[in-house]
């Protein structure tokens, strides 16, 4: 029979119990979590929502958009400490501890061992018995009514009847109750938990997709690289508005986790339902065959145990490994965004700071300057024009004023401001920024390689080695690109220093240019007249000029902007896991086959360049034979001849001086055929006169200098001395003189020296020699052409071998500097070794086309003309030229073909190359000069000379310039019959006659020279 104790601790209470503390601990399991979570939900609102609130609207769009990433930037640092919270895997050890800890505290209040009689009816057969269970009844039944006969037989014979009871087990109260309801429910609590998990990662998820977006949209990354940079000075409140509008609703998410403890809960009490009838069922037969105690339930509570201790540390250590990649993946990508946070921000204080100091100390200093040159224009319009003396005077008066100011002041601050700006710094800070912000980088991340859905989840991690490919794919390029761009940049604002020197020299040159004029009579209006047109002009070149530097700002943001902007962008693709591990796995097979991969390239480059050099020589080679040809053809008269060549030439001849006389004054000024007097214009022969200045030096160590300048006729030698002359004068004494014509004998050069030397008149050679030896410093004598100390003749060596026994007997107190032309040194040197006699040869090689094209455009500048290249009628048929789309392309590629054209005929020579472009020039309307892009000469008709005007020529190549009578001495016959062959010549145009003396027109020089050659008269 069951006693009251037994009433207390029937199974149904003892269910109750369990299921009451289970309930509990659910419920307090999930209040602790929800809290936890919606405190870090709520903490993540809170960053987020911080820089889409300015702190000052009213400030400009870029400086706005500069403090919103400010405060992202600090947002991005305080979600890196808020992803350090996710530890939830270990939330979930303690919770299993605590559920295990308190329900093991309930089930220690019921007593361990109980003795249970079963009833009476406890043994008749139910319909939903199972076979063991029927088996056990059966035998229970049996052995009941055999305990029964037996007893009845027994109590025959017993004085004292004894009566048979019921059947009793031994009941295992806390085994059963944690076998049966604690292990259960460690299971339900396990899996609520990882649904609750899977919640929280998916949720987490898309905070992760919403933070790429919230970041990328504020950096503006759904513009193209064309856009970013305009659309950094857009208002960017709709911007903030439409991000704020896509962070997720956080109440939202607390909703869907009320939502799974509902259903939780649902499932929990059908749980307990379901449960309750297995545990009153199992607990009747607790002690049983049917559900022994002891060993057996011991070794089944074990492995059940072990196998759920097991799952629970699978559990345990997959969603470890996924909140631990969610954490490393979002620090990750913190790293990143705030890389390219840091860029993007300096790259617009950058570009502020660019625009405000060409806005503030610029552009200020280059309207100050307009405005004086119009100030000026208008003094001299009110000028009263009546006396000539007093015009002049007030002209020269306000000229030199203007052009004191443009030295001293105007020019000097421009270009101080440009060149102090600071711009290239600026921008140079921007790779320092970036260089130092991936140095700051942990050297490997944490990323998903997979994120799983699973629950748990079996999400796989990948570590890279982040800064190292930062580095090697994208620092360096940004660093490349940047300094490509700080270079254009320098050359940008050295081109602005070089476009205000050119300005000062159109201003300098025309007010210069009117004193010429003013020096002459009746040119007082014309003086006038250029000196007003040289400050329109001036005033232009400086509007354009603060056009220019007004436009620098534009440019630069583009620029910069688009170099940002890939920078900012690369960095995003590497938000992309899959395509941040393959980058990892090029980087690593990039390293592994690095060393084949560059030998192939070497053998790839050598043999490509091999191929390319080689096939470029054969079409060289191929092309300069065919025009060897042909022209080998016209010269020796095999090709057949056009019958108005000669007149077609003579008329090229009047139609160019024509057009040379209707240029500009200030135009025939700077493009004269005349040696240069200082450095402004002097281009291409620094390395020579370096030369000389180190001779010089060096002259004080040996004691010993004999120098030569050797060049063709037009190819600067008397410019090089001029200057070398100007330089040296600074520091000692320079005497020069200069042979224009065949000097024959020594009393022909005796008065050169003696106008140098008036107060010692020399009478000889060894007087000249004795005075030079006996001057107490040393004397620097520069002798310019001294080929014209010989004539081709049989006596025509005695003087120059006799001067130049003088100078080397002098050397030591004579610096002696002599230039001579190019094919008379050359007939020298195989006649006299002409060479042996100097320490020092300095021939000056023919300019190249790059030289050519910078000399014509620097003096060409300097007008102030705009200019513009017209398109030939045949240019229109050309495919390279109709594919150009801009103006500027079609004139960069005329300018291209016009000076190809220029080296053509010029082959170097300067002099030749100026007469050609201003033959090419068709008209000038207002500021603007139009140049024929096609340079057409012909001159076949040297082709028919006879071979005594080509002897004639060489004779005239080799001494520059003859006279009728060193002609007839160099040839041996009458002057009558020299004067006809050198007239003849003339008549044609091919020589110039100034003073008697002849000389090849500048026109045809090296077409002559090309031809002798042919002809083996020159070699």
């Amino acid at each position: 029979m069951k006693t009251e104790n037994d009433k207390a601790d029937t199974p149904a209470d003892i269910y109750t119990c369990l299921t009451t503390s289970a309930t509990l601990f659910l419920e307090e399991t999930y209040k602790q979590v929800r809290t936890g979570y919606m405190d870090q939900l709520n903490r993540f609102s809170e960053i987020v929502i911080k820089p889409l609130q300015p702190e000052d609207e009213s400030l400009k769009a870029d400086k706005l958009l500069c403090q919103v990433w400010e405060r992202l930037d600090e947002s991005l640092n305080q979600m890196g400490d808020w992803a350090e919270f996710k530890n939830y895997p270990d939330m979930l050890l303690r919770i299993d501890k605590d559920c295990r800890k308190r329900m093991g505290q309930v089930i220690l209040k019921f007593p361990a061992l109980r003795e249970v009689s079963f009833a009476d009816d406890f043994f008749i057969k139910a319909d939903d018995d199972t076979v063991s269970i029927r088996l056990f009844k059966w035998i229970k039944r049996l052995k009941l009514r055999l305990k029964r006969v037996l007893n009845l037989g027994l109590n025959v014979f017993r004085t004292n009847k004894e009566s048979i009871g019921g059947e009793s087990h031994t009941i295992h109260i806390q085994q059963f109750s944690t076998f049966h309801f604690s292990l259960p429910f460690f299971i339900f609590l396990s899996d609520f938990m990882n649904q609750m998990f899977h919640l929280i990662a998916e949720q987490f998820n898309t905070l992760h997709l919403m933070t790429q977006k919230y970041t990328s949209d504020l950096l503006i990354l759904d513009k193209e690289a064309s856009d970013w940079h305009m659309e950094i000075y857009n208002p960017i409140g709709e911007r903030l508005k439409s991000v704020s509008i896509a962070i997720p609703d956080t109440e939202k998410m607390a909703e869907d986790m009320d939502a799974l403890w509902q259903d939780t809960r649902v499932k929990f009490d059908t749980w307990k339902q379901s449960l309750e009838k297995e545990f009153i069922r199992k607990y009747a037969y607790v002690g049983t065959f049917v559900s022994p105690g002891g060993g057996y339930a011991r070794f089944r509570f074990r492995r059940k145990l072990n196998s759920q201790l097991k799952a629970f540390r699978r559990h345990h250590a997959l969603w470890s490994n996924h909140f631990s990649g969610e954490r490393k993946d979002w620090t990750h990508e913190f790293s990143l965004n705030r890389i390219q946070l840091q860029v993007a921000r300096k790259t617009v204080m950058t570009l502020g700071t660019i625009s405000e100091k060409i806005d503030t100390q610029i552009l200020p200093q280059c309207s100050h300057a307009i405005q004086t040159l119009f100030k000026t224009k208008e003094r001299l319009l009110t000028l009263e024009k009546g006396q000539e003396w007093e015009l002049k005077r007030n002209i020269i008066q306000e000229s030199r004023t203007l052009l004191r100011n443009f030295r001293r002041e105007l020019l000097p601050a421009i270009a101080n401001k440009v060149l102090g700006s600071g711009i290239g710094q600026d921008i140079n800070a921007i790779s320092s920024l970036a260089k130092d912000s991936v140095e700051r980088l942990a050297e490997n991340h944490v990323v998903f390689k997979k994120r799983d859905d699973h629950i748990p989840p079996l999400s796989e991690i990948a570590e890279i080695p982040i800064r190292e490919m930062i580095q090697a794919e994208l620092l360096l390029k940004l660093q490349s690109l940047l300094e490509d761009f700080i270079q254009k940049l320098r050359i940008r604002l050295d081109d602005t220093v070089n476009y205000m020197s050119e300005i000062k020299q159109i201003v300098e040159f025309n007010i210069e240019t009117s004193f010429n004029l003013l020096e002459k009579e009746d040119y007082a209006e014309d003086a006038f007249k250029m000196v007003i047109e040289g400050i329109e002009r001036g005033a232009n070149q400086l509007n354009r000029l603060s056009q220019r530097v007004e436009g620098f700002p534009q440019e630069i943001q583009s620029e910069l902007g688009s170099i940002a902007y890939q920078w900012i962008d690369k960095i995003q693709e590497l938000l992309d896991n899959e395509k941040l591990i393959a980058l990892k796995l090029k980087l690593v097979k990039a390293k592994a086959k690095g060393r084949l991969r560059k030998g192939i390239k070497f053998v790839q480059k050598y043999f490509t360049a091999l191929i390319q050099t080689c096939w470029s020589a054969g079409q060289k080679g191929f092309t300069l034979t065919r025009v060897k040809y042909i022209e080998i053809r016209s010269y020796l008269g095999l090709s057949v001849p056009e019958d108005d060549i000669q007149i077609q030439f003579t008329q090229f001849l009047l139609d160019t001086r024509q057009k040379l006389e209707s240029l500009p004054f200030v135009y025939q000024q700077l493009f004269q055929i005349e040696p240069l007097t200082d450095d402004r214009l002097f281009y291409g022969r620094e390395k020579e006169l370096q030369l000389l200045k180190d001779d010089v030096t060096d002259y004080h160590k040996s004691g010993n200098m004999i120098a030569a300048v050797i060049g063709e006729k037009g190819s600067g030698k008397t410019t090089l001395l001029n200057l070398f002359k100007a330089e040296l004068l600074k520091k000692q004494s320079v005497h020069s003189i200069e042979l224009l014509h065949t000097i024959h004998n020594i009393e022909e050069v005796l008065p050169f020296f003696n106008a140098l030397f008036p107060d010692n008149k020399m009478s000889s050679l060894d007087e000249l020699e004795a005075f030079l030896v006996s001057r107490p410093s040393t004397t620097v004598f520069i002798v310019e052409n001294i080929q014209n100390m010989f004539l081709k003749s049989m006596k025509g060596f005695d003087l120059m071998e006799s001067f130049l026994g003088m100078m080397y007997r002098t050397r030591k107190q004579v610096i002696w500097i002599c230039s001579c032309t190019l094919y008379s040194w050359e007939y020298l040197e195989k006649s006299i070794q002409l060479s042996k006699n100097f320490n020092r040869v300095i021939p000056l090689q023919p300019f190249t086309g790059e030289e050519i094209e910078s000399m014509i455009f620097a003096r060409h500048r300097i007008t102030g003309y705009q200019l513009k290249f017209l398109v030939p009628s045949k240019m229109h048929a050309n495919r390279s030229f109709k594919k150009l789309q801009s103006d500027k392309e079609r004139q960069a590629y005329l300018i291209k073909l016009f000076f190809n054209q220029i080296q053509n005929v010029a082959a170097g020579n300067i002099s030749v190359a100026i007469l050609f472009w201003l033959r090419s020039i068709e008209s000038i309307r207002e500021h603007e000069l139009q140049l024929s892009s096609q340079v057409e000469f012909n001159v076949k008709f040297l082709s028919q000379l006879s071979n005594e005007d080509l002897f004639t020529l060489g004779a005239i190549v080799q001494h520059d310039t003859l006279s009728a009578e060193d002609h007839a001495e160099i040839f041996r016959q009458n002057i009558r019959k020299s004067l006809l062959a050198l007239n003849n010549l003339s008549n044609i145009g091919i020589l110039q006659q100034t003073d008697g003396f002849y000389q090849v027109h500048p026109f045809l020089y090296r077409y002559t020279v090309r031809a002798l050659k042919l002809q083996n008269i020159l070699h």
